[in-house]
């Protein structure tokens, strides 16, 4: 059934779509800074660092394993994409030394987070918007 959709050009999007997590609080951060918002700045990096360890309370309390390693027997067609998905998963697993922190998810986390705070300080904005088709593509879809 989604076996259609797994060829290699799609793969790379969704790798670099996945990478993207790690850039949306940096990029949402810096355009806050560079538009002189600084009172929502600091509740911004507030707000992120406290959802930052609140997952990372979660990996402590909730360790498992995610589903590219322990569902990898069900999956009947492997991801295969070009040099850009084997540059994005063997830096994240070089990265990445604690395989067990999937229980809450960071990444979904981290960016409904970024798309929450505009709107909770009233100040959704063209930035906001653009950022939210880039950040819904980074969620997982497990």
């Amino acid at each position: 059934m989604m076996e259609q959709w797994i060829v290699p050009w799609f793969t790379d999007i969704m790798s670099l779509a996945y990478l993207s997590y790690y850039f949306i609080p940096v990029a949402f951060i810096a355009v806050l800074y560079l538009k002189g918002r600084m009172a929502e700045l600091e509740r911004s990096i507030f707000v992120l660092a406290f959802g930052y360890y609140i997952s990372f309370i979660g990996y402590i309390l909730f360790p498992a394993v995610g589903p590219r390693y322990a569902m990898t027997h069900l999956y009947s067609i492997p991801l295969e994409g070009s040099f850009i998905t084997d540059f994005v998963r063997d830096t994240l697993n070089a990265l990445e030394h604690n395989k067990r922190d999937v229980m809450p998810s960071g990444h979904t986390q981290m960016v409904l987070m970024v798309l929450f705070l505009p709107v909770a300080m009233r100040k959704f904005s063209f930035m906001s918007s653009s950022l939210l088709s880039v950040a819904s593509s980074s969620l997982p879809s497990t």
